[in-house]
């Protein structure tokens, strides 16, 4: 069975197919090119892009700032902000080995007065503050860093509390690649 063939005027071009087939394969197309360019806009403004969230301990006012969505080879900041309040007893943060290895953390401000490995956790200890204080933890992405979704706790406890004692976090990080 052959199909029609249709000229396009003051044109050499021959085109073979129903005028139906050709106006689906022009708005198909459109629409493609639509799409492409609304997602290099949003690249371009950094919606895709890397984000940080932040969060709040429900029983006190500490507010975790930490990476949403981070790519391999970028800086990480994960910061904590603790209250006057509490950092008169000195703190404790857990944070679990998997977030650690994986968001690069590799220095830690101001450094903690102790810090031990418990399960599958590092525990870092911070002395008393006057006026509130604020932890960082900065690092780097590993370059390898596989592509997904990075799932991980983060335990606060006010005073000298058991590390078990405390607000837990559960918080999320994408690692986009």
């Amino acid at each position: 069975m052959t199909q029609p063939v249709h000229a396009v005027p003051n044109s050499a071009l021959v085109v073979r197919g129903s005028p139906a087939a050709l106006w689906r394969e022009v708005v198909g197309r459109r629409v493609g090119v639509t799409l492409l360019c609304v997602l290099v806009g949003l690249s371009a403004l950094g919606v895709l892009g890397p984000r940080q969230g932040t969060t709040t301990v429900p029983s006190h006012a500490v507010a975790v700032d930490y990476p949403r969505v981070t790519r391999p080879g970028l800086d990480t900041r994960l910061s904590i902000d603790v209250p006057a309040g509490d950092a008169r007893t000195g703190f404790r943060v857990s944070i679990d080995h998997a977030a650690w290895e994986s968001l690069g953390i590799e220095q830690i401000v101001p450094e903690p007065t102790a810090q031990r490995a418990l399960g599958a956790r590092t525990i870092l200890e911070f002395g008393a503050a006057g006026a509130g204080s604020q932890v960082r933890f900065l690092g780097r992405v590993g370059t390898r860093q596989p592509p997904g979704r990075l799932a991980w706790r983060l335990r606060w406890a006010p005073g000298t509390r058991s590390a078990g004692a405390g607000e837990s976090l559960d918080l999320v990080t994408w690692v986009l690649p």
